[in-house]
């Protein structure tokens, strides 16, 4: 979808748009509520959340970095 916009409007950076349709999928309730569990003392569900947090953080970003790859191998 970014290549096409690129294409369509050249002045557009075609990672920004990238940067900017991942935003909307990153946890950050879950963040804050595993924050705010660590602050009231409820360590196990603070680590569990934030855990869950970082473990779907790193996901997306693999899914892009190889969704990356692959789209400059086929250029």
């Amino acid at each position: 979808m970014s290549a096409a916009a690129v294409r369509l409007f050249p002045q557009i950076n075609e990672y920004k748009v990238i940067i900017g349709s991942i935003l909307l999928y990153l946890p950050g309730v879950s963040i804050t509520n595993g924050i705010k569990d660590a602050l009231y003392g409820d360590i196990v569900a603070s680590l569990t959340r934030l855990g869950e947090a970082i473990l779907l953080v790193g996901i997306l970003a693999a899914g892009v970095a190889i969704s990356l790859f692959i789209g400059a191998s086929w250029r």
